[in-house]
């Protein structure tokens, strides 16, 4: 039987500032990966974020929520 085999090709990683040292950064980028990562309050020199690809997942998770509360709401009456 033939195995199937897949690659699964990184173009850019969302992060949250945990994320944000400068080592895993410069990986990040070492590795040719675009990222999205919040700076922490007390960095220097903070770095340009895209808010709206940030923002973006979190929409999707609202979104899925209220359709869970929704569904959980309709049965339970």
């Amino acid at each position: 039987m033939d195995k199937l085999t897949f690659k699964i090709v990184v173009t850019h990683i969302l992060g949250d500032k945990a994320y944000g040292s400068e080592t895993i950064r410069d990986w990040i980028s070492a590795q040719g990966i675009a990222y999205t990562i919040l700076p922490t309050e007390n960095v220097e020199n903070p770095w340009k974020v895209d808010w709206f690809l940030y923002k973006e997942p979190h929409l999707i998770e609202c979104f899925f929520n209220k359709i869970k509360h929704s569904i959980k709401w309709r049965y339970t009456v």
